[in-house]
């Protein structure tokens, strides 16, 4: 199958996406574990749902930057958001 520059690009950009989906649910998954809670107390004492937490912790799923920041607000953590220029950045970098 050929591909055209812009499907390659948003491609690559779903794999970034992706990756770094997976290393934000790493670093929650450490956190929680870390303070020794379990998903059902951390969705009590954040009123999130399991379903969320988990879909944060995983990579999967959907979520929203509300959900993730009631999270980082209650591990005494803060979001730092980067751009990247898609242009420029590869994978194999």
């Amino acid at each position: 199958m050929i591909y055209s520059k812009n499907q390659s690009d948003k491609e690559t950009a779903n794999l970034l996406w992706r990756n770094s989906r997976r290393e934000l649910g790493q670093d929650l998954f450490r956190l929680r574990s870390q303070a020794n809670i379990t998903l059902n107390r951390l969705s009590q004492d954040t009123n999130l749902p399991v379903s969320i937490i988990d879909h944060l912790e995983t990579g999967f799923g959907q979520f929203d930057l509300g959900s993730l920041l009631k999270l980082t607000r209650f591990y005494g953590k803060s979001i730092k958001i980067s751009l990247i220029d898609a242009t420029t950045s590869s994978l194999e970098d």
